[in-house]
């Protein structure tokens, strides 16, 4: 995450999306959830780190965009995670 500000603020003004992600353990709706949650703790400690907060958008996906692809109710460690957009391109996953 620390990379990311740092590019962040190299670049200038651009424009952040946050992505939270979830494993199929649960029920969508609770995924949902958690993914946007997942995704607003990483925009937090952004913010924390010296980003400004409105340039940084977030977004919760659930499980639905599995980085590995699992039958329903796989505890999948890579699939939990948050994925940093600066400016077009992804430059960091925090899982």
């Amino acid at each position: 995450m620390s990379a990311a500000v740092k590019t962040a603020k190299e670049r200038g003004a651009v424009r952040i999306v946050v992505t939270g992600h979830t494993d199929t353990v649960g029920s969508l709706r609770y995924n949902q959830g958690l993914s946007e949650r997942r995704a607003n703790s990483v925009k937090a400690e952004m913010v924390k780190q010296g980003m400004d907060g409105t340039m940084i958008a977030t977004v919760g996906k659930s499980f639905t965009d599995p980085l590995i692809k699992t039958g329903p109710g796989v505890r999948e460690p890579q699939n939990r995670r948050a994925v940093i957009d600066i400016g077009g391109g992804a430059i960091a996953s925090a899982q």
